[in-house]
């Protein structure tokens, strides 16, 4: 890439590429023009940094477009971000604040020159990194949560957590971008040994049960126990999954059993998304509560903490 030349990174679905790339071929631009797919991987920065602008095709459901808006401010911190949006669309506040300005259409060149001859580097606050454990019995859809929050999309056919899995998210909260790293501790008996090497350095735990099994219902009291023989008093939020399907635990007794720990209740549904982001911005925001009133003697927080 020019050293001179500012640059400019387009992510969209292939049509919308392939049309815009087609006018910038004839076109003798100031700038140097880089094109991605949105269902590219996104685990690795499309191209190398810096970035100056990064131009999203927002055609996304609000979930994905969520995770694209925090893969792009991962990769590229300092870029200005500009998402194309129908204003007519209900988008989320978090997710408005994380894009710099929201189109109704996708730029044109003259759009794109005027965006980045005003694009400045930004300064944003290091993350906070925060650790959370999702406990429940196995097969309750907690690795299901984790995907269908980092992707808006539902994997019906998931092989069962051996031992631990987790993932990492980007998320502001409270005016705090927060770097949550969310452990998922199988729920198989055999594993409970070695539990308690896995709840350490936790700031909130969720305990999932599913909706439709109510034997994960009743399990949940053994779980609660556990967690507070090796957190003491840390945040636990009580988590019904699988709401799409027949019940078998009502709400009524589900919210019956938050109130007597004292704690917060959340329904989700992997496969329609129904609650699923609502619960992990709840979960960061009291794992942040709990941060901010019990710092740890090292500000570092690692994976294997």
């Amino acid at each position: 890439m020019s050293e001179s030349r500012k640059q400019v990174l387009l992510l969209a679905d292939s049509q919308s590429l392939t049309g815009w790339l087609e006018s910038a071929n004839h076109q003798d631009l100031s700038f140097d023009v880089h094109a991605a797919a949105i269902d590219s991987d996104l685990s690795q920065p499309w191209i190398a940094p810096p970035v100056d602008l990064v131009a999203i095709d927002g055609g996304l459901s609000p979930l994905q477009l969520d995770f694209l808006t925090l893969r792009v401010r991962e990769h590229y911190p300092q870029a200005r971000v500009v998402a194309v949006r129908p204003v007519t669309d209900e988008i989320a506040e978090d997710i408005r604040r994380r894009v710099d300005v929201w189109l109704e259409r996708f730029p044109d060149n003259g759009q794109l020159q005027s965006l980045v001859e005003h694009s400045t580097p930004v300064v944003r606050q290091p993350a906070i990194a925060l650790k959370v454990i999702l406990g429940g019995e196995a097969s309750v859809g907690k690795t299901s949560l984790m995907r269908t929050y980092a992707t808006g999309v539902f994997e019906p056919a998931r092989d069962m957590t051996i031992g631990v899995d987790f993932h990492i998210y980007s998320i502001a909260v409270e005016g705090e971008n927060l770097r949550l790293i969310v452990w998922d501790i199988a729920g198989q008996g055999r594993f409970a040994s070695v539990r308690p090497l896995m709840y350490r350095g936790s700031s909130a735990v969720a305990l999932v049960f599913d909706l439709h099994n109510r034997t994960s219902f009743y399990q949940m009291a053994l779980w609660w126990r556990e967690v507070r023989e090796q957190l003491g008093d840390i945040p636990v939020i009580l988590l019904g999954n699988k709401a799409d399907l027949e019940r078998s635990v009502s709400r009524e007794e589900a919210e019956t059993l938050a109130n007597a720990w004292h704690t917060p209740y959340f329904e989700t549904s992997c496969v329609d998304g129904r609650g699923v982001k609502d619960f992990f911005l709840a979960l960061s925001a009291v794992a942040l509560q709990h941060a901010r009133a019990h710092p740890p003697a090292s500000k570092a927080i690692t994976l294997d903490s």
